[in-house]
């Protein structure tokens, strides 16, 4: 019988099982959000472009900030261009 009783119940087996379950849950959603850029990334030339505009775009839609690497980029253009 597969029970879980209070005499089999190991708590470090337990948290490592939980601990998986929810690498896993943050693994699908992390391929679930990148899924439709690797796309347009393998299929259409100039695809990478594309992809990274597209997703700049998107976290613009939903008013996310700009990841730290391209703000700096975009001041770093602004201040020389």
């Amino acid at each position: 019988m597969n029970a879980v009783t209070p005499s089999n119940l190991n708590p470090s087996r337990l948290l490592a099982h939980v601990g998986f379950a929810d690498t896993l849950a943050r693994g699908i959603a992390l391929v679930r959000a990148i899924g439709p850029y690797a796309a347009i990334e393998i299929i259409l030339p100039g695809g990478t472009l594309l992809a990274l505009l597209f997703w700049l775009y998107r976290r613009y839609q939903r008013g996310e900030p700009l990841p730290p690497v391209i703000a700096r980029l975009g001041s770093a253009m602004r201040l020389h261009g």
